[in-house]
């Protein structure tokens, strides 16, 4: 049902009933970071809108799949009679996600919504980006406000990766991997802890920026939400025999870098990753030096580079 600042209908002088009145909630949804300074209106294909009562038990849900954001469009959603209530919004849940089936004993915080995987590793969500915002609480009336306004600012939970590794004389001989425990949602948007899976990509070999005729090793990664403590493994792996030649907790690595203050968590859902590998006298022969995260030094490591 889309309807954007239509009245109610129902007076008290025409209804003798007010038990009789519809109700509903008005949503106008947006996206704005804490970095921007307006807010946007992503294109969305579709929305999924999770009404919650007081005691935060569900109440119903509702989709709608022809709905364009924008500054006055609004959706309404209908509730079953005056109170409390609150409201989740889910954009773009397609067929890379399962959902679980909530009713009238499922809370804001049982598990909602989980990323398809096969054994341990991840869908392949290519440029599919994943939103989720959550309302205040809105008062429905008994007598009045039969029809109250309210806003959700939902923000992107996907990220892009991309890796780029340089030093490797060989870098056929090595791949990337990114891990995370993040694949599982609450309702409310918020990561439920559970399995560490692997997200897919495929190696890409590019001429050096520097050096034309050397190559470097690339890999792109789409991925649900990077945070802390979801153990967001970076790692390099030698493919002759599976050794790690480098492995970073990637979102710890920026917490901990001085130049944290430069990555805000919060506004950024783009990652370009550089990691610079060195030759040395060392077992596996090669050791990381250096790693860039958008542009930023975040972490260097000192080497032994033989006589």
């Amino acid at each position: 049902m889309l309807l954007a600042g239509v009245a109610s209908s129902c007076k008290r002088h025409v209804f003798d009933n007010l038990a009789s009145c519809e109700r509903g909630v008005y949503i106008n949804i947006y996206e704005q970071t804490e970095c921007a300074k307006a807010p946007s209106f992503p294109e969305v294909k579709s929305l999924h809108i999770y009404t919650f009562n007081e005691q935060d038990k569900w109440v119903s849900t509702t989709v709608n799949k022809d709905f364009r954001l924008s500054a006055e469009g609004e959706v309404l959603v209908p509730v079953p009679t005056h109170g409390r209530y609150s409201f989740v919004v889910w954009a773009n849940v397609d067929d890379h996600f399962e959902l679980k089936e909530l009713n009238n004993e499922s809370t804001r915080k049982d598990v909602l919504l989980l990323l398809k995987r096969e054994a341990d590793k991840a869908a392949a969500l290519g440029e599919h980006k994943l939103y989720v915002g959550t309302s205040p609480r809105v008062i429905v009336g008994e007598k009045e406000e039969f029809l109250p306004h309210t806003q959700v600012n939902i923000r992107e939970i996907t990220n892009r990766v991309n890796v780029r590794v340089i030093g490797f004389e060989k870098p056929q001989d090595f791949a990337i991997e990114l891990h995370s425990n993040n694949a599982t949602y609450i309702a409310e948007g918020g990561v439920f802890k559970h399995e560490k899976l692997s997200y897919p990509t495929t190696m890409e070999y590019l001429p050096n920026r520097k050096y034309p005729n050397e190559l470097d090793l690339f890999a792109r990664f789409s991925t649900l939400k990077l945070e802390t403590g979801r153990n967001n493994e970076l790692i390099i792996r030698k493919l002759e025999n599976g050794e790690e030649m480098f492995k970073v907790d990637l979102i710890g690595a920026i917490l901990l870098s001085p130049n944290a203050d430069n990555i805000n968590l919060r506004c950024i859902n783009d990652f370009d990753v550089l990691v610079r590998m060195e030759k040395c006298q060392c077992p596996n022969g090669y050791m990381a030096i250096e790693l860039w995260i958008n542009e930023w030094l975040v972490h260097s490591y000192e080497v032994d580079l033989g006589d």
